[in-house]
């Protein structure tokens, strides 16, 4: 039953592979530029984990930039709920890769972004491994993390919390990278697939912007902005109060001029309200351009899980179409739970918001100094402190 791994058949052309597909039932497009034998050394590897083989026909992983490849997605849907490599594929076919990544790429096991493509390059959309369908993901390995779980754990209560969270799922990856069998050495180890923060349907569920959405109200939705590290090709703009922030969607090749003053002047706005002198104001002050509720979760997030990340860096928000600037969803929370050797990250009490620089601590701290916002802190802890906090 296996399609392209198998230590019995070699398929070696796009049609007959196509061909198998359409017999198996297989999710398409399915095609290779070459064949894959099975080493001994892995003829009789299972996991109770999903399995994920990528072969990158010789070609090197750049950064930035990706590569075309080919990979198989196998669940565990065998008898006895194990994948092996002799599995159906859930899903067999061409993937762009690239590794991903800024501090991570010094670890010895790298983490890689992949999207799904057809022959032409034209994106697919799969429902990965039971996921909602996607086209983009990324193959995270919780390397300074050893309980593998810090990131996990994480979105998942942020999810218990009544916020979107990327969805994940842990999986073995296998990539083979020169010509021949595959092999135990090509075993990469655990790792988790997930969703990549995009505005879709299935994930960050704001309007999707066209380059034709230039004046009220289609122009105020829906954006994705975030404080974060900065690459060359990144669109950023300084808000009034000197904050650096990133436009992550709609992507700088995409987004017009009057969409880009828009979110720009939005911010400016929203500060303009924050640090005035009405700025308690519901109608008038900051309330009025930011969802509290949503940043006083933030709040909890970072402090409960003590993310030394958090809100200073990956602190990504949200803005839908007539709506207001939403902080979430939240990413990258391995330096989270103790794992950390700087701003008392190692210790898991105390508190982590006087860590914080006031530039690092991005609205936050005008926030907590308002009694009505400090309130509403106190109330959700009350809250969450009997149901999503205590486990």
């Amino acid at each position: 039953n296996s399609l392209v791994y198998t230590n019995a058949i070699s398929l070696t052309t796009n049609a007959v592979l196509r061909a198998v597909a359409v017999l198996q039932g297989l999710p398409g497009p399915v095609a290779a530029a070459n064949y894959m034998l099975l080493d001994s050394s892995v003829t009789s590897f299972t996991s109770n984990l999903p399995l994920i083989i990528v072969d990158t026909l010789g070609q090197a992983i750049p950064d930035v930039a990706k590569i075309g490849a080919y990979a198989v997605f196998i669940n565990t849907n065998a008898p006895g709920g194990r994948a092996s490599l002799n599995s159906p594929g859930d899903y067999v076919g061409r993937v762009g890769i690239g590794l991903h990544g800024q501090s991570s790429l010094q670890f010895p096991k790298q983490p890689y972004k992949v999207e799904l493509d057809d022959e032409s390059d034209a994106p697919v959309d799969y429902a990965l491994l039971g996921m909602p369908a996607g086209n983009d993901w990324d193959l995270y390995p919780p390397y300074s993390d050893k309980t593998l779980m810090n990131n996990s754990l994480s979105y998942e209560l942020f999810e218990s919390m009544g916020h979107y969270s990327v969805r994940r799922k842990y999986f073995e990856l296998f990539l083979r990278s020169t010509p021949g069998k595959l092999t135990a050495n090509d075993y990469q180890g655990v790792y988790v697939l997930l969703e990549k923060i995009r505005v879709a349907t299935n994930r960050v569920n704001i309007a999707q912007l066209k380059t034709t959405d230039n004046t009220p109200p289609a122009v105020t939705g829906g954006y994705i902005i975030s404080k974060d590290k900065y690459g060359t090709n990144d669109l950023t703009f300084t808000s009034s109060s000197g904050q650096l922030l990133l436009v992550y969607r709609p992507k700088a090749d995409a987004i017009t001029q009057p969409q880009l003053d828009y979110i720009t002047g939005y911010v400016n706005t929203l500060e303009t309200a924050l640090y005035g002198s009405a700025w308690r104001d519901p109608a008038s002050g900051y309330a009025a351009y930011l969802d509290a509720d949503s940043f006083v979760d933030l709040h909890w997030i970072s402090e409960y899980s003590k993310n030394i990340d958090a809100i200073r860096l990956s602190d990504y928000m949200s803005k839908d179409r007539n709506g207001k600037l939403v902080a979430g969803p939240i990413w990258d929370w391995d330096l989270a739970w103790g794992n950390a050797d700087h701003l008392q990250g190692g210790n898991t009490n105390g508190w982590y918001y006087p860590q914080l620089s006031d530039n690092d601590d991005i609205w936050l701290r005008r926030l907590r100094t308002d009694p009505d916002f400090y309130q509403k802190i106190i109330d959700r802890w009350g809250a969450l402190r009997l149901n999503v906090f205590n486990a």
